[in-house]
């Protein structure tokens, strides 16, 4: 995992852990865990793609284009069929987020954590 992925996914634990013990996240902390858990993975799973040969666009396209490349990868291997559908949801989940501000999200932490960190490990394991 590249840099800044490891340290989106550090980022995301560090403010959970630290409001948890407080009776929990305000709003915009809960949202910026969501939003670190995404990109974390994002930018292991672009790195990969480039590990393996293959250029990512800059800018907004390139997380469609990354999930593209996993899509088209799952004929020869189903590990990243699931990798594609799991960047589909935290994505999702990224864009709730950031964009519905009256979206209730605070129950999907704890999922959004393990599952970006289940996806970090399987990419890990693809080289």
């Amino acid at each position: 995992m590249n840099f800044a992925g490891r340290y989106f996914l550090d980022f995301a634990r560090e403010v959970q852990a630290s409001a948890w013990p407080r009776g929990g996240c305000t709003m915009a902390a809960e949202r910026s865990i969501i939003s670190r858990a995404y990109y974390a993975v994002f930018w292991a799973a672009r790195e990969t793609i480039v590990r393996r040969g293959q250029t990512i666009s800059d800018g907004a396209g390139a997380h469609q284009e990354v999930i593209n490349v996993f899509e088209d990868w799952a004929e020869r291997d189903p590990t990243c069929a699931e990798i594609a559908d799991a960047l589909i949801s935290l994505r999702r989940d990224r864009n709730r987020a950031d964009y519905e501000p009256i979206a209730n999200i605070t129950g999907e932490i704890p999922f959004v954590l393990e599952s970006a960190r289940r996806l970090l490990d399987r990419l890990k394991g693809l080289g």
